[in-house]
C-alpha cells in the first residue's frame, strides 16, 4: 500500500502541476484560517470530500461562501491547488 500511494502522489503532484498558469471558475466554500482574504474553494472538477481543494488567495472584500471568482493557478501543496483571485465573478 505505502509503495502505491507514493506512485499516487507523483501521478497527482504531475497532474496538478499541469494546470499552473491557467484560468477557471472556482467556488468559494469557507474562509480558510489564515487570516488574510483567503479561502478554500472548488472547481467544477473536483469531488466534494473525496478530491483536495483550492487554496484562494487575494479574495476582494465582500466575496462569502457560495460566490464564484476566476483565479490563477500558482501551484500546488500535496493535494490542493493554490491560486490567486484574478477576477470576480
Amino acid at each position: 500500500r505505502k509503495e502505491l500511494m507514493t506512485v499516487q502522489k507523483k501521478v497527482v503532484k504531475h497532474k496538478l502541476s499541469l494546470l499552473e498558469g491557467k484560468t477557471e471558475e472556482v467556488l468559494l466554500e469557507k474562509r480558510a484560517r489564515d487570516p488574510d482574504s483567503t479561502f478554500l474553494g472548488r472547481s467544477c472538477r473536483q469531488a466534494p470530500e473525496i478530491d483536495g481543494n483550492v487554496i484562494v488567495r487575494g479574495v476582494p472584500g465582500g466575496c462569502r461562501p457560495g460566490d464564484f471568482v476566476r483565479v490563477r493557478y500558482t501551484g500546488a501543496r500535496g493535494y490542493d491547488l493554490l491560486a490567486k483571485v484574478v477576477e470576480r465573478n
